[in-house]
């Protein structure tokens, strides 16, 4: 066990160049609870790694190479940790489950190819959503910003999205989430739409889905599964 789990690391570190961008989000949250968050995961996700015999694993049922889903698990950490500093509920990653999502290998197959997807981003603070806007971009997932209805409203007709994120309370409202779906659906844009705010009870999911929102959470790491599931399901 020893003998193979050396085995394995001196292959990941082998491989340091490809894993760039994995090291570059640990070392973007150097607290003690990221140190120990990801002490936890490391042995799930070499094991994944051996696994997935270094061609592609199964993420939140998408195929994807391991560099891609190390590097979404590494930002949804980050952004976990990060949303827990600025005082808000903290949301719950378990690192050993979020780890041996990168364990359901898949022979390469045909995949859902998210490579050229289009998200467009809603909040008037972008930069609260750093590591979010990462782990999609890991996937090769193009994220657009805007910081308000108006700015969205103004992508959305200048080109298609495949989805659309967008936080609940702006400065042009304590419902701009709403405000901007319902503009949306009166233009007879069907785009599927995630709120992604600070409440993560039963009720606000309710309310934003029956509002017509794909879904509703606070929670990072259920914020991406959501995500990908809803891209994957367009093909």
């Amino acid at each position: 066990m020893h003998t193979a789990l050396g085995e394995s690391v001196s292959e990941l570190i082998g491989r340091f160049q490809e894993l760039k961008p994995f090291f570059e989000v640990l070392n973007a949250t150097s607290s003690l609870l990221s140190i120990i968050t990801w002490l936890v995961a490391i042995p799930f996700l070499i094991l994944a790694w051996r696994r997935s015999q270094q061609v592609s694993v199964r993420v939140f049922g998408i195929e994807a190479t391991f560099e891609q889903g190390l590097e979404a698990a590494a930002a949804i950490g980050a952004a976990a940790e990060r949303r827990a500093a600025a005082g808000e509920p903290a949301p719950e990653i378990r690192p050993a489950k979020l780890a041996r999502s990168l364990e359901r290998v898949v022979a390469p197959l045909k995949g859902h190819g998210l490579r050229g997807k289009a998200v467009l981003w809603v909040d008037d603070r972008p930069s609260n959503n750093e590591f979010e806007s990462r782990a999609l971009r890991a996937f090769g997932i193009a994220v657009t910003l805007a910081v308000d209805t108006e700015p969205a409203l103004k992508e959305l007709s200048a080109r298609k999205f495949d989805l659309v994120i967008s936080d609940m309370a702006r400065p042009s409202g304590n419902q701009a989430g709403y405000a901007l779906l319902d503009a949306m659906r009166a233009a007879g844009n069907k785009t599927p739409i995630l709120i992604y705010s600070s409440s993560n009870t039963v009720e606000h999911k309710r309310e934003a889905e029956g509002r017509g929102a794909s879904g509703a959470t606070n929670n990072p790491q259920e914020l991406i599964e959501m995500a990908l599931a809803v891209l994957a399901r367009q093909g």
